[in-house]
């Protein structure tokens, strides 16, 4: 038996059926899920990280935005207050298209 321990996407069991195994599940509480969505960004994120091409990356971003998508709905996070903290942390703060990275700070 090989343990997994994680959230999965609707369709999952039934690929897992198709391979003649069996799926042991259980249906999460409002709490459990939106945790568990919590934990598969970071998961999905460290699989970008990992991709070796530019095909790999587009799959794992995908699921990226998949996981984002339902957190946004899972959290009741509207789509329109998103974009609008999205643009005013980019106008306070700016983007990251002067690829700057901060080697260190010295105090004064």
């Amino acid at each position: 038996m090989k343990e997994c321990n994680k959230l999965v996407r609707n369709k999952v069991t039934e690929f897992i059926k198709r391979d003649g195994h069996t799926a042991t599940v259980k249906k999460l509480s409002d709490k459990e899920y939106q945790k568990e969505l919590l934990n598969l960004l970071i998961e999905e994120a460290t699989e970008v990280q990992k991709a070796t091409d530019d095909l790999e990356r587009i799959v794992e971003l995908a699921d990226v935005l998949e996981v984002i998508d339902a957190i946004k709905k899972a959290f009741s996070i509207d789509s329109g207050d998103l974009t609008r903290a999205q643009t005013r942390k980019r106008n306070e703060r700016g983007d990251f298209s002067d690829q700057i990275y901060l080697v260190s700070i010295a105090e004064q």
